[in-house]
């Protein structure tokens, strides 16, 4: 599946705003939904903009096995930044996405009684 930039990044330099979506849909890219991205930018004391992150996936069912993923950066100051901890958040949930459907897979061999 892919990543959508339903809010893209404004109020940073044109070729940083890129980087940091470029980041966002390759890190995003093997998701196994669909996944939206917006990015919002924070003003600090000291005059500088960082950028956040949120990245979402569809409502799950009420009756379905998935939990919608919702997942906001801290403030970042490069794409870099978010490269690294958008791969962490992804690592984490396909870890859980595994051991979710190990746990609801049926077992291998049923006994008849």
């Amino acid at each position: 599946m892919s990543a959508t930039i339903t809010r893209p990044l404004a109020g940073l330099a044109e070729e940083t705003a890129r980087a940091f979506e470029n980041v966002a849909c390759e890190l995003l890219a093997e998701s196994p939904e669909p996944c939206e991205v917006q990015f919002g930018t924070w003003p600090c004391e000291d005059g500088r903009v960082q950028v956040v992150c949120r990245v979402e996936t569809a409502p799950a069912t009420p009756f379905g096995a998935e939990n919608q993923w919702r997942w906001w950066s801290p403030l970042l100051d490069r794409p870099e930044d978010l490269r690294a901890v958008l791969s962490a958040a992804v690592q984490a949930r396909q870890r859980r996405l595994g051991a979710s459907s190990a746990a609801i897979s049926p077992p291998a061999a049923i006994s008849a009684c």
